[in-house]
């Protein structure tokens, strides 16, 4: 992680909070990408992985280190990606630590020059309330199962889809397919819908292990997993179709040949047009490991992303 995500919310509006915000950008590890006013905003920017963790400076945070008072600040991480979430609070420690060590140099000095005067100043630190949400415990299995679910409906969709058609070619029965008051619609989702329900299946398969074997909760929707599932599926099996398109034997393929149709497609403006924007905006056009992350980590039930529909996301 070079440069984190983070939300800044000032409620002190100090110099003292103006400097530790100049010191968090300062580090060149963290980017203040939205200025959020209100709790809920807050929670809204980590719920979506808008921002990676979200910096609250409490009121009274310069009258505290002038009082020579301990200055709270609180830092929530998006916990959901457990190695993401560890470096990024080390970051903010790191960060904080030095401000605080640059804090208690400048108090020493000033008590220094106030040691004949009847108040001498305490010497004030700064503490950073950690708080991790999605995943408390930093459990890498909560992020890179669903991940492996995503890979797995892949790999075994793509490759069943696309061997099923160079099989057909390779043994002389596509031509006889061809010939048959069957529409080539028909025959692709002829093709296409046994494995679905092998995908289906797998996905069934897959979550049960996750949940009993690996111990990953599932905090979301499982009607919405499935559904989310489905969408996947069918981009995976059209991919496969495509991909199986130009062969003419098992040797030849599958060789996922997607980037380089996107790179045709786009060299030739039609990815440009509007009604092909969905392309442009993501090459997977479908739930993708982050989606699935959403229902398992973050308990996503579907709604909460302003008016952004899944297959954007």
């Amino acid at each position: 992680v070079d440069q984190a995500r983070i939300a800044w919310r000032d409620l002190d509006q100090s110099p003292a909070s103006r400097e530790l915000r100049r010191a968090f950008t300062g580090s060149r590890r963290f980017e203040i990408v939205a200025w959020p006013s209100n709790d809920a905003e807050v929670a809204r920017l980590l719920d979506r992985g808008d921002a990676q963790a979200a910096v609250s400076i409490l009121a009274g945070f310069d009258a505290d280190i002038k009082r020579g008072r301990t200055a709270r600040i609180q830092l929530l991480i998006d916990g959901a990606n457990s190695n993401t979430a560890s470096i990024v609070s080390s970051y903010a420690s790191q960060v904080v630590a030095r401000f605080s060590a640059a804090v208690r140099v400048e108090r020493l000095n000033e008590r220094r020059v106030a040691q004949g005067e009847a108040v001498n100043p305490g010497i004030p630190s700064i503490s950073a309330r950690t708080r991790v949400w999605f995943n408390p415990d930093l459990q890498s299995r909560n992020y890179f199962v669903p991940g492996v679910i995503v890979n797995i409906l892949m790999i075994v969709t793509v490759m069943l889809t696309s061997m099923a058609i160079v099989r057909e070619k390779e043994i002389g029965t596509m031509e006889q397919l061809m010939v048959t008051p069957m529409r080539p619609a028909e025959l692709m989702i002829g093709k296409a819908l046994p494995f679905a329900g092998v995908g289906m299946l797998n996905l069934a398969m897959i979550t049960i292990v996750a949940r009993l074997v690996f111990e990953v909760p599932i905090k979301g929707s499982l009607l919405l997993l499935a559904v989310c599932g489905m969408l996947f599926l069918m981009t995976a099996l059209g991919a496969g179709l495509l991909d199986d398109a130009p062969h003419r034997g098992g040797q030849c393929g599958p060789r996922f040949d997607r980037p380089v149709v996107y790179h045709w497609l786009w060299g030739r403006r039609i990815l440009r047009d509007r009604w092909l924007s969905l392309l442009r905006a993501r090459p997977q056009l479908a739930v993708s490991g982050r989606s699935l992350v959403d229902i398992y980590c973050r308990g996503w039930r579907g709604h909460g992303y302003d008016n952004r529909w899944l297959l954007l996301r």
